[in-house]
């Protein structure tokens, strides 16, 4: 009976040793099936191909012969035919050819891929070499068919290239046909094989399957019995049940264990427990207590917690209890642990313990008191946070003794009515808000905002007040400041000697001051209705809407001179300077409108007054100027009477006073130039003429006080937009204030006192000016004064030679002219005084 059970056992591991082979087996020849399939259909697609070939070779050939048997026909002259068509015959087969070559569309629909077969490739290019010889002995022929005729040495050469090339053809055609014989019968064998692979197949695994299925009968009867016996007892519990060997890897684990983990049985039996299934921050601590209990050094032990990781790595709570597996021997071989899972239990305490807390925090750290009140008529505390000690001055246990506290540090002034809207609150059932003062242990005033809502019991019945008290002092006083702050801009707006408006960033205007009605003359509410842009003149319109932009952007911004139009269409100038500020919390620009009419007024006259001032200075040497010829006159004059009988001498003493007269004329003209009062107008002009009419009164005197003056001014030089009193007024000041230095360091003449006026046109930041550059080596200016000689009323000069307004008006007038003086000194050694005027 033992050899036969032997027996058996050993015939049943031959079956379960075939059982696993069989399964790769199998796999490899189906493997090798489908390898043979795929490469029959490769070997078929080949053929498929190659028969293609093979009708685009015939196709090459009929098209070569039609045209060969048509050409000659033309030749001989035996029919007329059109040749253009027979042509296309040509190169129709030329087409084919390069198809055949490099894959494409054929003749017949089908695509062709490109050829890889490197010996029908090789006899591909000798058909192509024959064909290109072919086309152009035939076009040799068509051009001169007199020499070309039939029996000539090119019909010759026409036909033996024709027989080359159908001949290759015709190689290629049997090449293309024999590697289609070779891929049939290789597509046949194969399929031979694979047929004796799956007959194979077949009977392997019906061989197999009666070995195995008595053995497996007898063995799984055995096992589902216990299986379904251990199974049943285990799955009907409602908490994990795992076994762990003492290797640490699952024995066993029941259903509510597959269920909390996620996995099928077949994915956690064998896996090692503490390494697959706990969070990597449990396992040292549980495996240290799973070691100890399959030593014997701690026996069974209830209640272990520890978090369990699932398939989806979500980490679940579980309380164990734990027991161990012992052989026969007592050996220990596993433990049982069995588990409740607790995650949402765990949850809810830590939830609940959380908001607790967060709770606490927010009552006791928010910058605010909160408090509950009883329902009675003067609304008792009962609970109050411990902010209001910092608040107040009264710590909660004083609250809890006294509480009335609250009602007895309302302010006097809000009591009755804080109390009257507490009542309120009860009566109706809606929430108290209100804002009242609060007096502190130390007799501060303080500002509370209060809300609270009426906290209701199960039945829906009102029983307590639940609030928060909001220390609202600073915003308060912020209030205040604000109101105190709007008060003083509006009664400093309103007392203000210039014009305010603001406008918003639309141009919208939306308040303006007293002093703005009476420059514009309109009454508030209708200049409130206005836009900027109303407000000035249409010609300059576009550089005021760049200006008002440039202040949005830039937040500052001035306007040296603008021109209004008043509601009784005058115009008045005016400068105006802007800024962004914050109006009602809104970004507004502020305006400041200045009426300069008197100052323009006063300029004038100023400028008037240096006119006459030069004109003043100058008059000694106009005197001179105009002294000279008019002695030159009289002299002509007695000479025309002693020599009166010589008429060609007579002549030349007329020409000469004719030329001292208009001397004098042109210096009377610019001496009323000069003086003419036409400040307002601009024209074009040349700065050449303004400088040279300067110089009509002033030239003369240079000379007598020996200053050489040089001028280097081009001839081509392009007019400029000024007012051409103005400037020549600004280079009348410049000359003789560099007269002035010269005559200080030589009071008498040298070779070195020297004058020099260069003008050119120049480009400064990409845009067109006439630079005027004037030049002395006079005794300089010293380095501390350069920059404060542009100053109204400063001087270097003595208080009996100058008032010190000629620089100071010199450069307003080329600022108002867009611009610039620039002046470069060195003292006992030069000065140079620079005019940028823009073209």
């Amino acid at each position: 009976m033992r050899n036969k059970t032997q027996a058996y056992q050993g015939f049943a591991n031959k079956a379960f040793f075939s059982l696993y082979l069989l399964p790769v087996v199998l796999l490899g020849l189906g493997i090798l099936s489908i390898i043979f399939l795929l490469w029959t259909k490769r070997n078929l697609n080949v053929h498929v191909q190659n028969s293609r070939i093979n009708y685009a070779m015939l196709d090459l050939q009929a098209n070569i012969a039609n045209f060969h048997l048509w050409f000659e026909e033309y030749v001989s002259g035996d029919i007329h035919i059109e040749m253009t068509k027979e042509w296309r015959r040509l190169k129709k087969a030329e087409t084919l050819l390069m198809v055949i070559r490099d894959g494409g569309d054929t003749e017949h629909g089908a695509i062709k891929r490109p050829m890889r077969d490197e010996s029908i490739l090789k006899e591909l290019r000798k058909v192509q070499i024959l064909l290109t010889e072919f086309n152009n002995v035939a076009l040799k022929r068509y051009e001169d068919i007199i020499s070309g005729g039939v029996g000539s040495a090119l019909d010759q050469q026409l036909d033996e290239t024709f027989q080359k090339l159908m001949t290759k053809a015709k190689d290629v055609e049997l090449i293309i046909d024999e590697h289609c014989r070779h891929l049939l019968e290789r597509s046949d064998h194969l399929y031979l094989i694979i047929l004796l692979s799956w007959i194979t197949i077949i009977i392997i695994a019906i061989g197999a399957i009666l070995v195995m299925i008595r053995h497996r009968f007898i063995i799984e009867d055995k096992l589902r019995a216990e299986r379904d016996r251990t199974q049943m007892y285990i799955d009907v519990a409602g908490v994990i049940f795992v076994v762990i060997g003492a290797d640490q890897k699952v024995l066993l684990i029941n259903k509510k264990g597959c269920e909390i983990l996620g996995c099928k049985e077949s994915e956690i039996i064998g896996r090692n427990w503490f390494d697959t299934f706990l969070p990597y921050y449990e396992r040292e601590r549980v495996k240290n207590v799973f070691d100890k209990l399959i030593s014997g050094e701690i026996g069974n032990f209830e209640n272990y917690e520890n978090s369990i990781l699932t398939k989806n790595g979500e980490e679940r709570v579980i309380t164990w209890q734990n027991s161990v597996l012992k052989e026969d021997t007592g050996n220990i071989i596993g433990a049982l642990s069995s588990g409740n899972d607790i995650t949402e239990q765990r949850v809810i305490e830590n939830a609940l313990r959380e908001s607790e807390a967060r709770y606490r925090t927010l009552v006791e750290h928010i910058p605010a008191i909160t408090y509950i009140a009883a329902l009675d008529e003067s609304s008792t505390t009962l609970y109050v946070s411990p902010q209001i000690e910092t608040m107040i001055g009264f710590s909660q246990k004083e609250y809890r003794e006294n509480p009335q506290i609250w009602r007895e540090q309302l302010h006097p002034d809000d009591r009755e009515g804080v109390l009257k809207e507490v009542s309120s609150c009860h009566n109706s059932g809606k929430p108290f808000k209100s804002e009242y003062r609060m007096i502190s242990r130390g007799n501060e005033v303080k500002w509370f905002r209060d809300e609270a809502d009426l906290v209701k019991d199960k039945d829906g019945a009102p029983f307590l007040l639940q609030g928060l008290m909001l220390d609202i002092t600073e915003t308060k006083k912020m209030e205040q400041a604000i109101r105190e702050s709007e008060e003083k801009y509006r009664t400093l707006m309103d007392n203000a000697g210039d014009a305010i408006l603001l406008f918003d960033t639309d141009g919208n205007l939306i308040e303006a001051n007293k002093k703005a009605e009476q420059l514009f003359g309109y009454a508030k509410y209708d200049l409130l209705k206005t836009n900027f842009k109303l407000l000035f003149s249409k010609d300059d319109l576009e550089v005021y809407i760049e200006k008002f932009n440039e202040i949005i952007h830039n937040g500052i911004g001035y306007l040296k001179q603008a021109t209004i139009i008043r509601n009784d269409d005058e115009y008045v100038p005016v400068n105006i300077s802007g800024n962004t500020i914050n109006y009602y919390s809104k970004v507004v620009v502020q305006a400041i409108f200045r009426d300069i009419s008197e100052e323009l007024r006063h300029q004038s006259e100023v400028i008037r007054a240096g006119q006459l001032a030069t004109i003043g200075e100058l008059a000694a040497g106009v005197a001179h100027e105009v002294n000279n010829p008019i002695h030159g006159i009289m002299n002509y004059a007695q000479l025309i009477i002693d020599d009166y009988k010589d008429e060609d001498l007579v002549k030349n003493y007329l020409e000469e006073i004719i030329n001292e007269s208009e001397r004098i004329a042109d210096i009377v003209m610019s001496l009323l130039s000069f003086s003419r009062d036409d400040i307002n107008e601009k024209t074009s002009i040349s700065i050449e003429d303004i400088i040279h009419n300067s110089l009509n009164l002033i030239e003369g005197q240079l000379k007598k006080e020996g200053i050489d003056l040089k001028l280097d001014i081009p001839d081509d030089l392009p007019e400029v937009l000024v007012n051409k009193q103005e400037i020549r007024q600004v280079f009348m000041n410049i000359i003789q204030n560099a007269r002035y230095a010269l005559n200080k360091r030589y009071p008498a003449a040298n070779e070195k006192k020297r004058l020099e006026v260069t003008c050119r046109s120049i480009l400064w930041n990409d845009k067109p000016y006439i630079h005027t550059v004037f030049y002395d080596n006079g005794i300089g200016i010293p380095q501390k004064l350069v920059e404060k000689i542009k100053s109204p009323f400063f001087t270097t000069k003595q208080s009996n030679e100058g008032t010190g307004l000629g620089l100071s008006i010199s450069n307003n007038i080329i600022i108002d002219h867009g611009g610039e003086i620039i002046i470069e000194s060195k003292e006992t050694e030069f000065t140079e005084v620079t005019v940028r005027l823009p073209l």
